[in-house]
């Protein structure tokens, strides 16, 4: 059953207004079951909204609540996608195809193909975008200017960098929409086609988020008729196995397209974008930031909590660190950066997150498409979320690996002894 025909079916259960009590019909479409039983749910946090917009670490499988770019129609589909080019110094805003575990990094007229620190713009609350031509950032009061982080380049070849800030921004050509970034107003833009043929357009809208909800949407009664998707991944093709649920009363239809990936490389992908299903990283700039689902790692000195941040730094590193909420601290060797810009992991499905204890010598032995990335060093190094117990209480810090084996950085220095965090495979 295709998306289209059960939108169509959909459509055609609400014009007809059934209700439990009269609705008794056998339905009989491909990798899809009826029942009227009340079924439980699948997920204990299925009816957990996600607010806003966050980001998801991308391995090839889009999630379900990935921000579509493109129309319905157009195939394959397009979406917003932030990856680090650590050769160009910066986060870019790029597009992420359908059926591709990679994306097309541009500056100026280079393009670089990036297979890794990929991640994808989601949101559960999609009827709050807008894409619009923007002239005043400032006159936007009630909405956010979506935006990915930044890139530095060096001043006329002097030592002094200058910051560019990256927002989000569309473009289309012939029935396809691609992502890019704007670095301020009334510029043109550089994008990437799907085959990686750089293209520039001054044809381009930005992406808003609007802050409150639309008066007819603020209503916390429950539809007759819902529709609601769980998150069940195959890694065949790199898409979606999607899992989509029609609630109508106290019936469901459940529908599936089921993958028969089974190479290795399929397995790695399907295992790390399980994993990343479990949590997200929501932008600081938003103002709530969706503070009950924040990961708390531990207490300050002055007993706050402390959260997971990342963020980018001057020395062409992306990675993780410790933060309060102000500012996050990325330690590197005996040198550590403040960034105000950053994002901080999240999630709603806490239970499925476990510390492991782990060293120097026993950190290679561990499942790494478990484990919770940090980001990347600019020699290509993957480091991963992790904390160390210092002066009696838990601190948030990276795990980089060394020639020499894995440490903990905080801002106290490196130690050898950690907790790494990792996703726990879901029960049956």
């Amino acid at each position: 059953m295709n998306e289209k025909t059960l939108n169509i079916f959909i459509f055609q259960l609400a014009i007809l207004g059934l209700t439990e009590g009269i609705f008794h019909v056998q339905v009989n479409l491909p990798g899809c079951t009826y029942k009227c039983d009340n079924p439980k749910k699948e997920d204990n946090n299925s009816d957990k909204k996600i607010k806003d917009f966050y980001w998801r670490d991308f391995y090839g499988v889009v999630p379900p609540d990935a921000y579509q770019l493109g129309d319905n129609n157009q195939n394959p589909q397009t979406y917003v996608g932030m990856v680090f080019d650590p050769s160009h110094n910066g986060t870019f805003i790029t597009t992420i195809v359908e059926g591709q575990d990679y994306v097309y990094g541009v500056v100026g007229n280079e393009v670089s193909k990036l297979t890794d620190t990929i991640q994808i713009l989601c949101t559960m609350e999609p009827e709050k975008v807008t894409w619009t031509q923007l002239y005043n950032v400032d006159q936007l009061e009630g909405y956010y200017v979506v935006r990915g982080y930044f890139h530095y380049e060096r001043k006329n070849d002097s030592q002094t960098l200058e910051y560019f800030r990256h927002y989000v921004v569309k473009t289309t050509e012939g029935n396809m929409a691609y992502a890019g970034y704007s670095t301020g107003l009334n510029t043109s833009i550089t994008y990437a086609l799907s085959n990686g043929t750089p293209r520039n357009t001054q044809n381009f809208e930005w992406l808003l988020f609007s802050k409150e909800a639309k008066e007819n949407e603020k209503s916390s009664t429950k539809p007759f008729l819902s529709y609601n998707y769980n998150f069940s991944l195959s890694s065949a093709l790199f898409q979606s196995k999607f899992h989509h649920q029609i609630n109508i009363g106290s019936c469901s239809l459940v529908c599936t397209n089921q993958g028969k990936g089974s190479t290795d490389k399929d397995k790695m992908i399907k295992k790390k974008s399980e994993s990343a299903m479990v949590y997200y990283w929501k932008p600081s700039y938003i103002e709530d930031r969706d503070r009950e689902n924040l990961l708390e790692v531990g207490r300050s000195f002055s007993d706050n909590p402390s959260y997971i941040g990342q963020g980018l730094t001057t020395n062409n590193w992306y990675d993780v660190g410790q933060t309060e909420g102000g500012g996050v601290y990325l330690v590197r060797d005996k040198y550590a950066e403040v960034q105000a810009e950053f994002q901080l992991l999240s999630s709603i499905s806490q239970e499925r997150l476990e510390w492991i204890n782990s060293t120097t010598q026993t950190f290679g032995e561990l499942d790494k498409t478990k484990l919770v990335p940090g980001g990347k060093l600019d020699n290509g190094t993957q480091t991963f979320v992790g904390r160390s117990y210092y002066l009696n209480k838990y601190n948030p810090g990276s795990i980089k690996v060394l020639p020499t084996g894995a440490y903990c950085f905080l801002l106290y220095g490196l130690l050898e002894q950690f907790e790494v965090l990792s996703v726990k495979d879901k029960t049956p």
